[in-house]
């Protein structure tokens, strides 16, 4: 039976349990911390019973050391193979006598709610630190290192639950607004069943750091109204457009990024990622982008537009390839974009693209829509960063959803858009990510596009290549200085504590990067 939210009575505690965990009893399944997580939040998550915990909780000045002490217990008995510590089965023992009962029982059962969220709570804590990158040594937990080939395997801290039924991944941000399951746990998030495929990636590259030296390249810096074309739809399907460059130039765009390290260097300013905007580069520029970025041992992140074999339409993709410290090799991942771009009459004057593309229809970008997949890339202890396509920053289905449960330290958006602007749609959708879960959101786009603009009636022509916005501080606007090519964002980390429902503070383990410089190029 699949796991569902439907909340009915004919579901029972234990027909939920077995949904997850057909064959096995708890003193298999039940040792590991993330398994145990998967099947309470489940339940919690189905009823809402969850919300409880603000109203109704143990005495809230000692509930945070029995837990984080339960949690360490629980550690110990995973690194020697014995059975969870006596609170965890107890609270189990709970849960088990309650098999029979509906499924939304646990909302309005007081002692079966209160042992399903002490399960949440003692397994959280038991997974402080999973899914980072750590130096293994003779010293680390178990847990820790079983946790790791787990996720990077299997891409689930739970793999004995199918992934069309639970995934359990670890999170970064716990949020400080709302009520929601999210707000109970600081290290492990539940997806439940999602079109969304979720890939977690551990690359090292900048492990002993601090600071976090982005170099934003605008390119194209032009874009002309012949890389748009109109495009043959048939059986009354809505007008598309195509956007492919006349121009692709490759060499040139491998010289800019060449010329621009070296004025980074000579000003002796580190460059450790490139990022450049949706759709900059063709497979071609891309590869040749790659070799510049690989002798610096620089991350490059871009967008990528190109055609498949199999298929007519043309992808649009966020192409990422990560120096491996660890291997030494370079790691490429690609994310496809998940939504297409609805480019309206209005835009099509905006942009000065009337002469191509008929201003009273609406047009839809033609791109090859696939199965979704979101990437998580954990660059350092204190570092998780994921990429999104223009669209997909909006849109909160799917993909956001993920993006919150997660909750990644810095999500880059790549645009293929106007300026960047906090009280344009960038602005508005970053501060929604940026509010909860807590992450930083840069939004990137192209010169080209910021110069076809038009400014509406009576406004100022602002060229604004990125906006950065964090939850410590306000929207930044990141315009180039007349004479200037790119930007160079050198960001640092800043830890703060946060609290989850129970009242349980993580010791400032959360990190946000805030922009500490901004050097033009």
């Amino acid at each position: 039976m699949a796991v569902t939210k439907s909340g009915e009575p004919h579901e029972t505690i234990g027909r939920r349990v077995r949904a997850i965990f057909p064959k096995e009893a708890f003193s298999s399944w039940g040792t590991w911390p993330p398994n145990v997580f998967a099947v309470a939040a489940s339940i919690l998550s189905t009823s809402g019973g969850y919300a409880s915990i603000v109203n109704e909780w143990h005495d809230r000045t000692t509930w945070p050391e029995v837990a984080k002490k339960t949690g360490k217990q629980w550690v110990r008995a995973v690194e020697n193979g014995k059975p969870p510590p006596k609170k965890v089965r107890d609270a189990w023992t709970v849960v088990q006598r309650s098999f029979a009962r509906p499924l939304i029982d646990s909302l309005h059962q007081n002692e079966l709610r209160t042992a399903l969220l002490e399960l949440i709570i003692f397994a959280d804590e038991a997974s402080a630190g999973v899914g980072i990158p750590h130096a293994t040594t003779h010293d680390t937990p178990r847990l820790l290192v079983q946790a790791t080939g787990y996720l990077l395997l299997d891409q689930t801290l739970a793999p004995k639950i199918p992934k069309t039924v639970l995934t359990v991944l670890p999170k970064q941000h716990t949020p400080t607004v709302g009520v929601t399951l999210r707000s109970l746990t600081h290290h492990l998030a539940l997806l439940e069943s999602s079109e969304v495929a979720v890939r977690w990636h551990w690359l090292p590259s900048q492990h002993d750091r601090k600071t976090l030296n982005l170099l934003i390249v605008p390119w194209p810096y032009s874009v002309s109204s012949r890389d748009f074309a109109p495009r043959n739809v048939k059986n009354g399907c809505a007008p598309e457009f195509d956007y492919h460059p006349v121009v692709d130039d490759a060499a040139g765009l491998a010289l800019e990024l060449q010329q621009l390290l070296s004025k980074a260097k000579a000003n002796k300013q580190r460059v450790d990622g490139i990022i450049l905007p949706e759709s900059a580069m063709s497979p071609e520029a891309f590869s040749a982008a790659s070799a510049v970025a690989k002798k610096t041992k620089a991350f490059l992140i871009g967008g990528v537009r190109g055609r498949l074999q199999t298929s007519k339409r043309p992808v649009n993709v966020a192409v990422m390839r990560f120096f491996n410290s660890t291997t030494g090799d370079m790691v490429e991942i690609q994310q496809r974009k998940h939504h297409r771009w609805k480019l309206s009459g209005g835009q099509v004057k905006n942009y000065r693209l009337d002469k191509k593309l008929d201003p009273t229809k609406d047009w839809w970008e033609s791109t090859v829509i696939s199965k979704r997949a979101v990437n998580f890339i954990c660059l350092r202890t204190d570092f998780v960063v994921c990429c999104l396509i223009c669209e997909d920053l909006a849109r909160q289905d799917p993909i956001a959803d993920v993006v919150r449960i997660v909750g990644p330290n810095l999500v880059i958006a790549l645009l293929f858009d106007g300026p960047q602007l906090k009280n344009r749609w960038p602005g508005r959708y970053a501060t929604v990510l940026s509010d909860d879960p807590g992450s930083s959101v840069l939004s990137v786009t192209s010169k080209g596009m910021v110069d076809r603009s038009v400014p509406r009636g009576g406004e100022v022509r602002k060229t604004s290549i990125a906006l950065w916005q964090d939850a410590l501080s306000d929207h930044s606007e990141i315009s180039l200085p007349p004479g200037k090519s790119a930007a160079l964002l050198c960001l640092e980390t800043k830890a703060a504590e946060e609290q989850t429902l129970d009242g349980r503070l993580d010791g400032e383990a959360t990190f946000y990067p805030v922009i500490k410089s901004v050097k033009y190029l």
